[in-house]
């Protein structure tokens, strides 16, 4: 997924001191320094993201798709920055987030982290980050296998989160049956596409084919 987003978009994000299902402020992020508790929480509130369908409209406010999920990491719901550079020493990488998360998730979510340079009101220059979850296409993310911190389990297998307001909690049977009904649909509309794109192949080829003129061999007859 390329990085489509803004500083000056994520900073009015956090601005305007709001948070709903698509948006998630974390003042600090304490499990990315405790290895143990970032197995739970991080793919918890990924996979969450994730799976919860319905948008928020205020984004295309703006400039921002009303479909993706923000998870900013060093923000408050007061409009506040705050340097999390401790928190996000040895996590500043998207391979190390996408190892974290995704390595308990089935299927894996598709999400980008993007860690952002800033100079704060004092003039300090501070760190801060965002996690960035489009719409997916094959909801619904489930916890891939049993985490266990200090030998007890904290997250079963198969357990499916979503949004309701601005906590997460596990899906209900229906909305179980619309993120299978979501999944199906994307699929279909993938057959469909590469369905037309085998046929303008076929016929591009048969163009190509028709302006070819097979180079006549030649004769060595004097």
């Amino acid at each position: 997924m390329e990085n489509a987003f803004s500083k000056e978009q994520i900073l009015r994000l956090v601005e305007r001191q709001y948070e709903s299902l698509k948006v998630d402020y974390k003042r600090e992020y304490r499990e990315l320094a405790d290895k143990s508790y970032r197995k739970r929480e991080l793919p918890k509130d990924v996979s969450a993201m994730a799976n919860t369908l319905t948008p928020d409209q205020t984004l295309s406010e703006l400039g921002l798709d009303e479909n993706t999920g923000f998870i900013v990491i060093g923000a408050d719901e007061k409009g506040n920055i705050y340097d999390v550079s401790d928190a996000l020493a040895g996590m500043d990488d998207d391979s190390k987030w996408q190892q974290a998360i995704n390595s308990h998730l089935d299927p894996s979510v598709n999400f980008l982290f993007l860690p952002f340079d800033h100079v704060d009101a004092a003039g300090r220059a501070i760190k801060f980050g965002v996690l960035v979850i489009p719409e997916s296409d094959c909801p619904p993310h489930r916890i891939a296998a049993d985490i266990q911190i200090k030998g007890r389990i904290v997250e079963k297998r198969g357990m499916c989160y979503v949004r309701e307001g601005t906590s997460t909690r596990p899906a209900t049977d229906l909305e179980l049956e619309r993120m299978y009904a979501h999944r199906a649909r994307y699929s279909e509309q993938a057959r469909r596409l590469e369905s037309e794109a085998l046929k303008v192949s076929k016929r591009e080829l048969s163009r190509l084919s028709s302006l070819f003129v097979a180079p006549q061999p030649r004769s060595w007859m004097a």
